[in-house]
């Protein structure tokens, strides 16, 4: 059986509290810090979502979107923050 512990982030064990900190305190847990059926649960209402077959039919969705972007950041003539422009 895998586990997820004692560490799923790949970040120094410095930062551990506060990260642990912020997902208790927002209520935020990733797939890859759960185990069992709470784990199972809420992968199998993604799996579908992430086959193939649907990665392929969304890959000119997702180049349109990136090449719209980038086009943006270009066009602004000036430095762009990926993280200020894009969220």
């Amino acid at each position: 059986m895998f586990l997820n512990a004692p560490r799923t982030i790949l970040m120094p064990a410095t930062r551990d509290r506060t990260t642990l900190w912020a997902q208790r305190l927002l209520g935020l847990s990733l797939l890859v810090q759960m185990d069992g059926s709470h784990h199972l649960a809420l992968r199998k209402i993604s799996t579908d979502w992430f086959r193939p077959k649907v990665m392929r039919e969304m890959q000119q969705r997702v180049d349109d979107l990136a090449q719209r972007h980038v086009t943006h950041l270009l066009d602004a003539g000036g430095p762009g923050g990926i993280t200020v422009d894009f969220a």
